[in-house]
């Protein structure tokens, strides 16, 4: 990224530097410095694979991504598993739309999780569409809640994903904090991860236990004077 220039996102065009009310003279300063953007696949490469599934993060490596973002919650038997759900921030994790059941994933345990729910192929936001989304008895059968740990490892020791390639986790529900910090250390995959979440307590929580890792504060509306504080 190059401060002043103008980048994309979800196809419209804004200046970071003028969100953030940059002076034009400091960004005119400091336009000899380099800063490589990262291609960062959200919930991985959803087109090609369902979103939070290992496949769809090892197809980002594939594409030639630098690392993918994938939601993590903490669920009632204290595993965490890589799920994002409807609902929002507000209320993130919820099953209707997803997997045409009522309820919450924080509702189940990681087994209930894998082996009781299936995603729903004719969800408009899933961007793999229906051919691509499997169920149980399909041959390749990879559409199910997957544990975090088993994401993380397939991604360390696939051999094509990079050695490089990071992970970012966002810290989608409660409790989650302390234990994404521990399994990350057990696999010894510190310097891979990052840390984000609209919650920005876990945040702080991350940074009190491991002040190394790198972190990120997100927010739904405007850009608070204090992000840097928060991050």
């Amino acid at each position: 990224f190059n401060e002043g220039k103008c980048v994309m996102y979800n196809g419209m065009s804004f200046s970071l530097a003028s969100t953030l009310n940059v002076p034009s003279g400091q960004t005119e300063q400091r336009q000899n410095f380099n800063y490589p953007v990262e291609v960062i696949g959200h919930r991985g490469s959803l087109y090609s694979a369902l979103e939070n599934t290992s496949k769809s993060f090892i197809d980002a490596a594939k594409a030639g991504a630098d690392g993918v973002e994938l939601d993590v919650f903490l669920l009632k038997c204290g595993t965490l598993v890589v799920f994002h759900g409807s609902g929002g921030d507000e209320e993130p994790g919820l099953l209707h739309q997803y997997c045409k059941v009522e309820g919450s994933i924080l509702d189940y345990t990681a087994a209930e999780a894998r082996n009781l729910l299936t995603f729903n192929k004719n969800y408009a936001e899933f961007g793999c569409g229906p051919d691509k989304i499997t169920h149980p008895g399909d041959q390749d059968h990879y559409c199910y809640v997957e544990t975090l740990e088993e994401v993380l490892k397939n991604l360390r020791d696939h051999p094509e994903v990079p050695s490089n390639f990071s992970i970012k986790i966002e810290l989608k529900g409660p409790g989650t904090a302390l234990p994404a910090v521990q399994l990350v250390q057990k696999l010894n995959m510190t310097h891979r991860c990052h840390y984000s979440s609209f919650e920005h307590s876990r945040i702080a929580e991350v940074r009190e236990h491991d002040p190394s890792v790198i972190t990120g504060a997100l927010f739904a509306d405007d850009i608070p004077d204090d992000f840097v504080e928060r991050s």
